[in-house]
């Protein structure tokens, strides 16, 4: 069957043109399948240091490289780069963990993604300082020594292998946290994204035989996963039977009682299905 999307539950509506006795097309029947293939994904959480951080105190135009971040209204914002190049896939979810360095603090700490990451702590200046992008957060005080802040943040996105946060006051008294250049307590971006990567599949549906067929007594199923259900249902979509293998990839179905006719079997594994076609003489 052509023009289907791998990695894609379908339902297949089937009617025999002869039901039973003879008297004309039987009822419909529905029965979902998976295709194999495809792409899945997967969370990942990373925790990150900043490669670069600093402060800039606007009252004698200077930038501050130490163990500690200040923020104080306009006259002190601080600046963490973080390398994102490990991330491969779209974030899902993001936070900002600051520790409380040696003052203490109150009023309202926000959190906006820099412009651009083109600058290092060691050449930080305002005048090549980036500028307060989109607002990803903020949270109130108050603030003090190693007391663990955690600021939730939404809307962060990659764009290149750097991002850079940028830590401001939006009023009250200073505080200061540790950098990345402390002994303890150091800033931390814990990011969640969503790695998409190729699907292995749980069954293998080129491997998959039900025999003989048509079958009398028994139908053999070979190929399959280890505690595969396997499920056989009428042309009227009614359960018949249900059966879970062991660890073997084989398994042997009693079938003799069954009313002559057509039968689908659904063989599930986790997230795959596969659907065969059988005829009860």
């Amino acid at each position: 069957m052509n023009g289907l999307t791998a990695g894609t539950t379908y339902d297949f509506v089937v009617r025999s043109l002869c039901g039973p006795g003879g008297n004309g097309p039987s009822a419909t029947a529905t029965v979902s399948g998976k295709t194999t293939g495809g792409n899945t994904s997967t969370p990942v959480t990373v925790d990150l240091n900043p490669v670069d951080d600093a402060y800039i105190q606007a009252s004698n135009n200077s930038t501050i490289n130490n163990n500690v971040l200040y923020v104080d209204g306009t006259n002190r914002v601080s600046y963490l780069k973080f390398d994102v190049s490990a991330i491969s896939g779209t974030i899902a979810s993001a936070s900002l963990k600051l520790t409380g360095s040696t003052d203490s603090g109150n009023g309202v700490i926000d959190v906006n993604l820099g412009t651009n990451s083109n600058w290092t702590e060691t050449n930080l200046t305002s005048a090549n300082a980036p500028g307060k992008g989109v607002a990803l957060g903020n949270i109130n005080g108050p603030f003090s020594k190693d007391t663990v802040k955690d600021i939730a943040l939404t809307g962060v996105t990659k764009n290149g292998n750097f991002l850079t946060l940028i830590v401001s006051q939006a009023n009250g008294a200073d505080a200061n946290f540790s950098s990345s250049e402390a002994a303890t307590g150091k800033p931390v971006l814990t990011i969640t994204y969503n790695s998409t990567t190729g699907a292995k599949d749980e069954l293998n549906a080129n491997l998959i035989k039900a025999f003989p067929n048509p079958v009398h007594n028994v139908l053999n199923l070979s190929g399959l996963s280890e505690k595969s259900l396997i499920t056989i249902i009428d042309l009227r979509g009614q359960t018949i039977l249900k059966e879970r293998t062991s660890a073997s990839k084989n398994a042997q179905l009693d079938v003799s009682q069954l009313p002559k006719g057509m039968y689908f079997v659904q063989v599930q594994n986790g997230t795959s299905n596969f659907n065969l076609k059988i005829l009860k003489d």
